[in-house]
Order: structure tokens, then C-alpha cells, then sequence
């Protein structure tokens, strides 16, 4: 399980090599990095980068943090030029105390020189340890949230796990009101919803009703924090949370407008293309690994792969050639060049088949001529020696003659 955890963990760190992308930093549970991270991958614009910070569920007092050190120890960028390397900082339910205040100045730099930055649970967690770890840290004071304040208050700790929100429609970019139409607004929510206070200069993304003892309580806060943007949220992400990718059907299209914005990329408008490219992406890898397995399998063989794999290739570049649209935000060309891709793969899946049966045909071929000739063999040899009995000799009784032997 471990090696499985370790290999997960770096496939999501492969870098994506074509077109303009942006480097998210997500620090979480081991669960949630793998998750969001694999959902996430569906979307060729963003590259992301998990760091396990998070015991599984909630937090044991007392638990051996040995091993989430050591995957920070590993993954978490060491210099500040790799820290700034990233267009987000994602601290989803991190364990605060668990990070030096070396690393602690890291992400404060990298965010007050450009980086975005999206935290969760207001101040991280209800548990007192790492809430105050965050609530005292430099990297809290660039997120639109009086830390201090909801760390001495219980964590901001919700009254109840059932509320909805409240799009702020005067918020001059459209972060949250494209997906009104969706029913965002309606949707009533079975999770935390911890109390966020934005301090002076912040606004308001959305606010949060029916939790706590207020109308309506600020549940997502924004603002930009010398040069770079951050936004506080007031529960976890990913999951079954607010911003899971699985609770609603535009929860992808939400948690990826948040990460755009704090990036100040261009921000999705349409929800309904959005959703259907990320789809189309993601059968599009689904079916490309499967002609992967099936050239590796064939190869097994000893056949020879080297048509095939120059037609995985050949989708491979449609493919890159519909990202580069996406990545620059051109989404009917972009789709356009998805689909003509995904025609093609009838006509080399049937040429997969045909170099699968070729290869086949043959190990068919020589497992039933060795089956013949163990036959044949077998065969001559009881003929031969059960009924032409060419190598058959009588036993030849002898009696015991005495007459040589002396009285």
C-alpha cells in the first residue's frame, strides 16, 4: 500500500511538458492529494503537486506524525525559487505544526510575490494544536481571515453539518455566479461549514446560511495580498465538501474557478463546455491507456509494436494539439480537435486487434505443433513397441544345469 501511495504521489508530480500550465502545491491527507489530484489530471492546464500533510479522518490526539514529516521531508520544496515555482498554494486541512517556520516563510514569500494561495476549514482545522499553529504562522496573515480570532473561538466550529449558500453578486469577477444556473445556490450541504472573519479589505465570495446564529455567515473571502491573491473557505475541499468534485455536477468547475482566480487566469464563463472537454479529455486518456496495455502485452510476445505505437503517437499529438488550444483558453477549437482525435480510435483500435491476433496467431501456431509432435512422438513410440512389437524380445526361460558342477 505504501509503494502504491509513493508511486500515485509521483505520477502526480510529472510535469506536463506542452503549453502554458499552472503549478498548483496541494497540502493534504494522503486520500485527498490522490483523489483530487487524479480528477484534476483530467484538466490539461494544470499541473499538481500533492504533499500528504494530513493523518486520514480526524485527528488522533497523540498519533505518531513520523511518517506525514516524512513525505513533507520528501515532497515539500526546499528552496525558494521551487516555491515559487507555483502559481497556487492549496492548504486543504494541512497539520500546521507539523511544518518549520523555514517552510512557513517559503509559501509566506512565494504568496507576497505572486503565487495564489486557497486554504480550508477557516483556520485549518477545529483541533486546537493546528489551529493555533496556522493562526500564529507569517503564511496566515495573506489570507483574507482573522485567524487569531477564529482559532481563540472554538476554530469557528459549525452549529450544524446541514447549510447552503449565498452567491455575493456584486463580486466584480464571475468566480461563483456562472454556476448559479446549476443550482449551486440550492444545493443544501451535509459537511463543516467553520466560521470565516474577513478582515478589513476583504470581500465577501459567498456566505453560508443556516449554521450559524446570523442570517447569513461569510463562508468564502477573498482579497489580494501585496502580490498575490488568496481566498479562505470555510470547509474542506475535495471529498464530499463544498467544493468536492463529486456532490454536484459542476463541483469540478467550482474548485477549478477558485484556483484560476487566485492564479489570475482567465475564469470559466461557460460551466456546461467546461465540464464536457474535462470529460472528453479524460476518455480520451482512458482509451489511449488501454492501447498502451495492449502494445505492451502484444510486445510481450515478441511482436513487433512499432506501427501501433507510432499511432498512439499520432493520437498523442491531436491530443497535445487540442491542450495547447485549451491551455490558451480556446475552447471550441480546442474541442473541435478533441473529437476529430476520438474518431480516429476506431480505426487504430482495429488495427490494435489485428497486431494482438497476428501475434497470437502465431503462439497458437507453436503451442499446437509442440502438442502434435509430443503426440506423434508418444504415438510412434506405443505403436512401435505396444503393437508392431519391432523392439519386443521373449523372455527366455533357463533351467539350472548341474552337470558341470563337481561332486
Amino acid at each position: 500500500m505504501k509503494n502504491r501511495i509513493v508511486f500515485l504521489l509521483i505520477v502526480l508530480a510529472l510535469p506536463i511538458s506542452h503549453g502554458e500550465t499552472i503549478r498548483v502545491l496541494h497540502l493534504s491527507s494522503v486520500q485527498s492529494v490522490v483523489s483530487i489530484g487524479q480528477e484534476m489530471s483530467a484538466d490539461p492546464s494544470i499541473e499538481m503537486v500533492g504533499v500528504p500533510c494530513r493523518a486520514e479522518g480526524l485527528v488522533a490526539k497523540g498519533a505518531d506524525p513520523t511518517e506525514l514529516m516524512k513525505f513533507i521531508r520528501i515532497y515539500f520544496p526546499r528552496r525558494s525559487h521551487e516555491m515559487k515555482s507555483f502559481d497556487v498554494i492549496i492548504l486543504n486541512g494541512a497539520e500546521y505544526q507539523l511544518f518549520t517556520p523555514e517552510q512557513d516563510m517559503l509559501m509566506y514569500d512565494a504568496i507576497i510575490e505572486g503565487s495564489g494561495g486557497i486554504n480550508s476549514l477557516s483556520v485549518l482545522s477545529a483541533d486546537p494544536e493546528i489551529n493555533h499553529a496556522w493562526a500564529y504562522s507569517q503564511t496566515s496573515t495573506t489570507f483574507p481571515n482573522d485567524a487569531e480570532w477564529v482559532a481563540d473561538h472554538d476554530g469557528g466550529r459549525q452549529l450544524t453539518m446541514f447549510f447552503r449558500l449565498e452567491v455575493n453578486r456584486d463580486f466584480p469577477d464571475p468566480v461563483l455566479t456562472p454556476f448559479i444556473p446549476y443550482g449551486f445556490e440550492d444545493i443544501t450541504f451535509d459537511t463543516a461549514g467553520r466560521l470565516v472573519r474577513p478582515p478589513q479589505g476583504a470581500r465577501v465570495l459567498a456566505w453560508q446560511v443556516g449554521n450559524h446564529l446570523v442570517d447569513r455567515a461569510p463562508f468564502l473571502s477573498a482579497w489580494d495580498y501585496e502580490g498575490g491573491r488568496t481566498v479562505t473557505c470555510g470547509s474542506g475541499i475535495g471529498g464530499n465538501d463544498i467544493f468536492g468534485l463529486n456532490p454536484y455536477p459542476v463541483a469540478g468547475s467550482v474548485l477549478m474557478n477558485l484556483i484560476l482566480y487566485t492564479a489570475r487566469k482567465g475564469l470559466i464563463e461557460d460551466a456546461a463546455v467546461y465540464n464536457r472537454l474535462r470529460s472528453t479529455f479524460s476518455a480520451f486518456k482512458t482509451k489511449v491507456a488501454l492501447l498502451l496495455s495492449l502494445r505492451d502485452f502484444v510486445d510481450s510476445f515478441g511482436a513487433n509494436t512499432e506501427g501501433l505505437q507510432r499511432e498512439i503517437q499520432r493520437l498523442e499529438g491531436m491530443y497535445e494539439e487540442s491542450a495547447d488550444l485549451y491551455r490558451n483558453q480556446e475552447f471550441q477549437k480546442s474541442e473541435e480537435a478533441i473529437n476529430s482525435a476520438l474518431k480516429e480510435f476506431p480505426e487504430v483500435e482495429d488495427y490494435a486487434r489485428e497486431v494482438k491476433d497476428r501475434a497470437l496467431l502465431w503462439v497458437y501456431v507453436i503451442e499446437w505443433l509442440v502438442t502434435f509432435s509430443a503426440l506423434f512422438v508418444s504415438g510412434f513410440i506405443v505403436w512401435t513397441l505396444m503393437v508392431r512389437r519391432r523392439l519386443y524380445r521373449e523372455v527366455r526361460a533357463t533351467r539350472f544345469d548341474t552337470s558341470d558342477i563337481d561332486e
